[in-house]
């Protein structure tokens, strides 16, 4: 039997009738008979209890699949082009992997033969139309949707068609990884043999490969059974669209394999749903992690949410780049980096069974109630500083925008940068230790590259640096252009935030949201400080987490323990 997975929609909408058509077209046996199974026809879109029933077993029916072929749409010369491509570039990358794993070497070595492999694309004279026939092959529809992730993530063995072209899914693996491994090895750097063509292919390439990377580890974590909670699931989806905003959580549910369960009910309102499973994500880990990557919970929500849940759909097109790049997976995750210890010190203690103990819900799920310290309230907001993909390492011509001018903006708040810091030090050095986040920068700092863990406690500033605060304006213009640049690879912590300072001098980065009267507070069970609007004497909105100088490393808690903060609860709602 052979399962396809079309558009999700429901099955009168014309693009499905005529995607449908031409799959069904270019799917036949001529001299065999093929029994098809499609979602959008063999459910009846409009019976709620009929789609909570049989949204429960999609899991078993792709696992239990001989065979899943997903269906791209019709080709053309450019999907011809690039499914050749695909399969001739990833045969090569296979044999090289293969001669590793015979060989019983390093694989450092595999990943600079990969990279030399890639190089040796751009002096093909038809790598131009290689690159395109790659793009158009991975900006088709289905990459898009969330629930396709579950349909391929499952399968036994799979099947990619365009037209009439088709290849085995482990091409589409291989060849993100490829990429990635690529894409890591020479960042920073701009190659005379590469074209304006590659240039422009280099710049979309991070949104079109990495959802084939994701799905490759979400395989890989199934393989080894190493523990997949909601969180983790809901993370790596994100980017992805649902016609249904419930089904930013649904789709993912036959994936999960640990935590506190969610079962599918199309009866509930969005706002339930998505209040359920984020208090199932607080519950499995008894700490506040998962707020480290799922940036955008704010005060003025559409939907009506609870300001400490995150609005799953709107996450899709305004992820901000988490600031200490914890990805809400299990701590025993053999796959994640292996980092040296924490990259802050914890403005909290986030020790799971203690937090957990301290973490109320009250008035049905409505009000999320955690223990804190309140340090400072902010009174001087700067601008927000541009998304990384309109800074000018993304973009050209008079739409960029830059990181640089905005820097520029925020040291004017400074007003006495010679003086001297609320924790010690200057107000100078205090001003750029917060710009950077109190981390190195890749291009500014010798031997740092893409290749070190940004969650790693090595990428912190040492104790006393001789390149922060910059000595001269051409370090400072030097220092800025870095900050810029390593926005356009994923690790713009300073984008689409904004630089605070409060009433008693504290300078930090916030979400681009905070304002004046929001208070800095740090709560049990956080890495990173949060800012809170109050509502009313009793009540708060979160606003979302902060970089603020001087007490990333449990300053709060130990200055409680001496009495010089006290411990109070937040009604979050």
């Amino acid at each position: 039997m052979v399962y396809l997975p079309l558009q999700r929609g429901l099955w009168g909408d014309p693009l499905d009738r005529i995607n449908s058509y031409w799959a069904l077209i270019n799917l036949r046996l001529p001299a065999k008979r093929r029994v098809l199974w499609v979602d959008a026809l063999c459910i009846n879109q409009a019976d709620t209890a009929e789609r909570n029933n049989q949204v429960s077993q999609m899991a078993d029916i792709y696992s239990g699949s001989k065979e899943v072929f997903v269906w791209l749409g019709e080709g053309n010369e450019f999907t011809d082009r690039g499914m050749d491509f695909l399969g001739e570039i990833t045969a090569h990358a296979k044999s090289i992997e293969d001669k590793l794993l015979k060989e019983a070497r390093d694989r450092h070595q595999m990943y600079r033969e990969w990279t030399d492999l890639f190089h040796s694309v751009h002096a093909r004279h038809d790598s131009d139309e290689c690159f395109a026939g790659i793009a158009a092959v991975f900006r088709r529809d289905w990459w898009t949707r969330v629930w396709t992730v579950q349909e391929i993530t499952l399968a036994r063995a799979a099947k990619v068609q365009v037209g009439k072209k088709i290849l085995p899914w482990e091409c589409f693996e291989i060849f993100s990884n490829l990429y990635t491994v690529y894409t890591v090895h020479t960042s920073g750097q701009v190659r005379p043999e590469w074209s304006r063509e590659y240039l422009m292919f280099r710049y979309h390439a991070p949104k079109m490969f990495c959802k084939a990377d994701t799905i490759r580890v979400m395989r890989m974590k199934r393989l080894e059974n190493i523990e997949i909670p909601l969180s983790w699931m809901v993370q790596c989806t994100l980017g992805r669209f649902a016609t249904d905003p419930r089904d930013k959580i649904y789709a993912t549910l036959g994936l999960i394999n640990c935590g506190p369960r969610v079962s599918p009910d199309y009866s509930l309102s969005c706002n339930k749903v998505y209040t359920a499973a984020f208090r199932a994500m607080l519950e499995y880990f008894g700490d506040l992690r998962v707020y480290n990557y799922l940036q955008g919970s704010h005060p003025d929500s559409g939907k009506e949410l609870p300001s400490w849940v995150p609005d799953f759909m709107a996450l899709t097109t305004s992820r901000i780049a988490s600031m200490v790049y914890i990805d809400g997976s299990s701590p025993n995750d053999l796959i994640q980096s292996l980092a040296v210890g924490l990259l802050y010190g914890a403005a909290s203690v986030s020790y799971g069974k203690l937090i957990k103990s301290l973490m109320e819900f009250k008035e049905g799920d409505s009000i999320l109630v955690l223990k804190g310290i309140t340090v400072d309230r902010i009174s001087i907001v700067g601008k927000v500083a541009p998304d990384r993909h309109d800074t000018k390492h993304m973009r050209s011509g008079a739409d960029q925008n830059s990181l640089k001018d905005t820097i520029i903006e925020w040291r004017s708040l400074v007003c006495e940068s010679n003086g001297s810091y609320i924790t010690g030090g200057s107000c100078k050095e205090a001003f750029w230790r917060t710009i950077t986040l109190d981390s190195k920068v890749i291009k500014y700092h010798e031997g740092l590259t893409l290749q070190d863990n940004p969650r790693d406690r090595r990428r912190r500033l040492d104790r006393v640096d001789p390149r922060v605060p910059p000595q001269s304006l051409e370090s400072e213009n030097k220092l800025v252009e870095a900050l810029e640049e390593q926005a356009a690879w994923e690790e713009g912590f300073q984008c689409s935030r904004r630089f605070f300072m409060t009433k008693k001098g504290y300078m930090g980065i916030g979400p681009n949201r905070c304002s004046n009267g929001d208070i800095v507070c740090v709560l049990l069970g956080g890495e990173l400080p949060c800012v809170l609007r109050p509502v009313t004497n009793e009540r708060y909105k979160m606003v979302g987490q902060c970089y603020m100088h001087g007490i990333m490393d449990g300053e709060v808690i130990r200055g409680a323990i001496k009495g010089n903060f006290m411990y109070k609860d937040f009604a979050i709602a």
